[in-house]
């Protein structure tokens, strides 16, 4: 049974380091804004009648902003996808550049999971696919959640795949006679 489409996003938890220093900064923003009020830039937003409607921006706020759209450009910037043709990896979504590397299943020599002990905890981790081409690896999975059954899913059909070509070779293998 061949497989159907499937894409796969970074997990949040494989950026879990950022986003904790996302969190840490947004703290002290907050703490330095109350420290240092003059720090915060007061604006006219309009007027209506009598009420006059003042906008108030913390500059330190632009400091958890930057680390926030950091945060978000790694977990959206790639994308994995697992079909029938194999695995594509597209990486730089967001950015000026785009790299696409595709591989095929009966091209795939070696699939393997990279986790951290942090990582096992918390279900996320790389998948290193090699191919028998170059012998290196190819495509890296990187951060992505419930990586071993994502493993299992490629193992199962890359072994499909190479018991299928394996059964065509025997089929087409020219019969010898002996004949003496």
């Amino acid at each position: 049974m061949a497989i159907e489409k499937v894409e796969i996003h970074k997990a949040w938890r494989s950026e879990l380091k950022r986003t904790i220093t996302y969190l840490i900064a947004s703290i002290v923003c907050v703490w330095l804004t109350w420290k240092y009020p003059w720090s915060v830039v007061v604006g006219k937003l309009f007027s209506f009648g009598d009420l006059t409607v003042y906008l108030h921006l913390p500059t330190f706020a632009l400091i958890p902003l930057a680390l926030l759209v950091d945060v978000m450009v790694k977990l959206y910037d790639v994308q994995y996808t697992v079909s029938e043709k194999g695995i594509e990896a597209r990486i730089g979504i967001l950015s000026f550049h785009q790299r696409i590397t595709q591989l095929r299943f009966e091209d795939i020599r070696e699939c393997s999971i990279e986790q951290s002990l942090l990582e096992r905890m918390l279900d996320v981790g790389d998948i290193e696919v090699a191919t028998a081409a170059t012998g290196l690896t190819e495509i890296v999975l990187e951060g992505i959640g419930a990586p071993t059954e994502v493993h299992e899913l490629i193992q199962k059909e890359r072994d499909r795949r190479q018991s299928i070509a394996r059964k065509k070779m025997a089929g087409n293998a020219p019969m010898r006679s002996f004949v003496e």
